[in-house]
């Protein structure tokens, strides 16, 4: 579980520290050679946990984020969130577990 939140709170300080930074992402780990590696500065200042999502199960995937919303497999689930508040929006069960984004 404190996988799971500390993956979570890297994302917000991402997605949720400056509009603007992480926008030239335009597929999975940045661009279709996979190298994780982008110009953007980053956060310019401290970046603060705003919120943490306990999902309550484990989870070996990564969250995704699109139009304000973080959709995250785990465990038992699939579960929707606002990225800017954390509100749970909903959640549903799966008979298996979610490995993949």
């Amino acid at each position: 579980m404190i996988r799971t939140v500390f993956s979570i709170s890297i994302i917000l300080f991402l997605a949720c520290a400056d509009p603007k930074i992480g926008d030239n992402w335009s597929t999975f780990r940045g661009n279709y050679f996979r190298t994780g590696i982008s110009d953007d500065p980053g956060p310019s200042d401290n970046p603060e946990i705003v919120w943490e999502l306990d999902l309550g199960a484990k989870s070996s995937s990564s969250p995704a984020i699109s139009d304000g919303f973080l959709f995250y497999g785990h465990e038992t689930g699939l579960v929707c969130a606002n990225v800017y508040t954390g509100k749970t929006l909903w959640s549903f069960p799966t008979p298996k577990k979610i490995f993949s984004t």
